[in-house]
């Protein structure tokens, strides 16, 4: 039995080969899982193509990853002076309730974390030593 991972492979090879076809592949695609009694699993195979056309996305441009679209605006000028190592025409922003304060800036092969998380454990780091 295939899990919903490797059929969402499937369907990004086949939405990447041929996204105008994809209509077609999807009616396919459902009548095969109904034919194995596997239509339940449809959501969570649709959950993963998602997963996997965001991390595509975030891959082709460079990420942002701030607490919410307020705290966004009070980084700007800080985001400015990495400028030269990151592309930030195409910045995607990414709001995660996780981060106290402060921001992640990533692409492909660099990543700043400049968030108070890691100020604060860095800091306990030090005192603790």
């Amino acid at each position: 039995m295939q899990n919903a991972q490797t059929y969402a492979q499937l369907l990004d090879h086949m939405y990447t080969t041929n996204p105008q076809g994809i209509d077609a592949f999807m009616g396919s695609f459902v009548a095969y899982l109904n034919a194995k009694k596997l239509q339940k699993m449809l959501p969570a195979i649709l959950k993963q193509f998602e997963l996997i056309q965001e991390r595509k996305k975030a891959d082709k441009g460079t990420t942002v990853i701030v607490r919410d679209n307020a705290a966004l605006e009070k980084i700007t000028h800080e985001l400015a002076e990495f400028k030269g190592t990151f592309n930030l025409d195409e910045l995607q922003v990414v709001t995660e309730k996780n981060i106290v304060g402060g921001f992640i800036l990533k692409n492909k092969t660099n990543m700043i974390d400049a968030s108070y998380r890691k100020a604060l454990l860095a800091l306990y780091t030090k005192l603790t030593a």
